[in-house]
């Protein structure tokens, strides 16, 4: 069958006109044609091994056809026609042999840290629950204390057929020293479970895109930092969102809260001034009532007895928790106030029009201020800032009034240069209300 391709390929293809195509459609040939040196072959004979040749393979249907196509390679690309001959013959599609076309550059996705690039700024926000949120399409996870962002970090995520998923997960495990028990005993340091089919944070390489059989590597420095911040039962939010032309991935207040639960909505951002309903209400839960004394006989009896068995005296009530931490935080870009506590937004406010030009003038250089309990002050404890703080970020009004009484000595106010809400807290919103929903129906 090769023999034959080639055969009429030459025929189509000699430079002496052999095989062309006439008025009548009879092919015209020369008295003599030379195939090489010193070798050459009459017409009728080519005429006949052409007319034998035909006759024997007309039963195969694919190639019925191919005689007349390169006969007919005058009206063609000759260089095409080439190609399907002898794709037709290594049995391959006849674009197998194209040449090959050069490849338009892909597009870059927004990758808002390189490659093991991480930033951990625990000043910001002290104390607090902790959260995190992970960003499978910009590839990066940020940690938020009290719901102020301190720690960003690069990552490496499911590669495709392995894919990270998306949700809500808590922390499930910690172990500082852990091996895979799926893929070949691999190490995975200072682990961090979500699932229990193979999803956790943990320490590895981070090559720059999803690499990874879905969990999600951190850079070696960060992994033991991530360790520490999170707890048992802490909130992890994995969502694939990207984000728009012009602007950042970096956020400065968490999506959701150590619930889960979505902490911001349309009125937080839109109304000139907002207050949780339980923003005045005390969260520390009521102290145990104190034992009823017994009588000092009675009392000295049944503590002989008690170590006279063996045993040891009731150790005293434990004193309540302290109360939940209080933060402010002030978003420059997008000209709002949160009040947080204990992880939530419990109340929101527009800042003053100038707030962003005192930040750079008054506040130059100042992003954390603390509450000694009578006035703002800078983390060192130098520079007069209470007064800029109260004519900019706080001006005199109900807002200021009612927040007041809610301040305690070791407060926390951030100024940020971080937009504070963008597309993934929408999700955070849609997600939460998505679940409360099934929640109520079941």
């Amino acid at each position: 069958m090769a023999l034959f391709v080639l055969f009429n390929f030459f025929l189509a293809h000699s430079p002496s006109g052999v095989g062309a195509r006439s008025g009548s459609g009879d092919a015209t040939f020369p008295k003599k044609q030379h195939f090489g040196a010193g070798k050459c072959c009459t017409a009728a004979t080519l005429h006949r091994v052409h007319r034998t040749m035909s006759r024997f393979f007309a039963a195969f249907q694919p190639l019925a056809s191919l005689p007349a196509m390169l006969q007919h390679a005058s009206h063609v690309n000759v260089d095409r026609t080439r190609r399907a001959a002898l794709a037709a013959m290594l049995a391959l599609p006849a674009t197998a042999l194209a040449r090959p076309r050069k490849k338009r550059a892909a597009v870059a996705p927004v990758r808002p840290l390189r490659a093991g690039q991480a930033f951990w700024l625990p000043e910001l926000s002290p104390k607090g629950p902790a959260v995190a949120m992970v960003n499978l399409h910009t590839q990066h996870v940020q940690i938020y204390r009290n719901a102020i962002a301190i720690a960003y970090s690069s990552i490496s995520s499911g590669r495709p057929g392995h894919a990270t998923p998306t949700g809500l997960f808590t922390v499930l495990e910690k172990r500082r020293h852990h091996r895979s028990n799926i893929y070949n005993n691999a190490p995975m340091p200072w682990m961090v479970r979500l699932t229990w089919d193979g999803v956790a944070f943990h320490g590895g390489a981070l090559p720059g895109y999803p690499a990874s059989h879905g969990c999600i590597r951190l850079p070696m420095h960060f992994a033991p930092r991530l360790f520490s911040a999170l707890s048992y039962g802490d909130a992890v939010l994995v969502v694939r969102q990207g984000v728009e032309a012009g602007v950042g991935p970096l956020t400065a207040l968490a999506p959701i809260d150590p619930y889960g639960r979505p902490t911001v909505s349309a009125e937080v951002m839109n109304a000139n001034e907002w207050w949780a309903v339980d923003a005045f209400e005390p969260l520390v839960p009521p102290a145990p009532p104190a034992p009823v004394a017994a009588p000092a006989s009675s009392a000295s009896a049944a503590a002989i007895a008690a170590v006279e068995d063996g045993g040891e005296e009731a150790a005293p009530p434990a004193p309540p928790p302290p109360p939940p931490p209080l933060a402010l935080l002030a978003c420059l870009p997008q000209q709002r106030l949160f009040v947080l506590r204990a992880g939530r937004v419990i109340g929101s406010s527009a800042l003053h029009s100038s707030a962003s030009l005192a930040a750079h003038s008054a506040l130059k250089g100042k992003k954390v201020l603390t509450w000694s309990g009578e006035q703002w002050r800078t983390m060192n404890g130098r520079g007069d800032v209470d007064a800029a703080v109260w004519r900019w970020m706080l001006p005199e009004g109900s807002f200021s009034e009612r927040l007041r009484p809610l301040l305690e000595a070791g407060n926390t106010l951030v100024l940020s240069d971080l937009p504070a809400v963008d597309k993934v807290h929408a999700v955070a919103w849609e997600m939460g209300n998505t679940d409360w929903q099934q929640a109520e129906n079941t």
